[in-house]
């Protein structure tokens, strides 16, 4: 019982206190806990959808994932990627949370336990998420501003994916040009309602 209340002192309240740089729709921001749930029912709707062998290892994997953002908080991602202090930094909280972890869960906090391919779906769906958040229209600036950042946005995302997903089946593919498709012609008509 004890081991259930450090777990849920160290790591489960701050998930749900400690916010992210994310934005959602409503101008709020989102916690640490709010992403991991979002992103593991997007692994299990994408599991689901592929017929994915590993789907709940990769759901319990996602909703672990950022686990250590409990403790330092959250980075941005180009923080994190021009930033090699940060990065040393994240993977010392990634080794210490481990550490805290009950060994039951520890197995599930470790990337290298997933398929090459299950890795991919993981980042898929953690980059997914954020970039449905980025694309839903909210207050700022100009709708030609938003427009612009939309477009990019999506454009990087589906580069970024299509990288991922280098190995993958016709059917993925394909999922990922209609899914391009949807979300492009979904930003046009969110931005033209503006």
């Amino acid at each position: 019982m004890d081991k259930i209340l450090e777990l849920y002192k160290t790591f489960l309240d701050p998930m749900k206190r400690h916010k992210r740089y994310s934005v959602l729709s409503d101008g709020s921001r989102e916690s640490i806990a709010d992403h991991s749930w979002s992103v593991s029912v997007l692994a299990l709707k994408l599991g689901d959808f592929f017929q994915w062998e590993e789907t709940d290892e990769l759901i319990k994997y996602l909703l672990l994932h950022d686990l250590d953002e409990a403790v330092i908080g959250d980075i941005p991602y180009n923080t994190q990627k021009t930033n090699p202090g940060i990065v040393r930094v994240r993977k010392a909280a990634n080794k210490a949370t481990l550490d805290l972890l009950p060994n039951s869960l520890k197995t599930y906090m470790r990337s290298s336990n997933l398929s090459k391919r299950t890795k991919a779906l993981a980042k898929f769906c953690d980059k997914l998420d954020w970039t449905l958040q980025t694309i839903t229209p909210y207050e700022i600036g100009s709708v030609f501003e938003t427009v612009q950042m939309q477009s990019h946005y999506l454009d990087e995302f589906f580069y970024k994916s299509r990288t991922l997903f280098k190995d993958s089946t016709a059917g993925e593919l394909e999922f990922l040009d209609e899914l391009e498709e949807i979300l492009k012609n979904y930003t046009k008509r969110e931005v033209a309602n503006v």
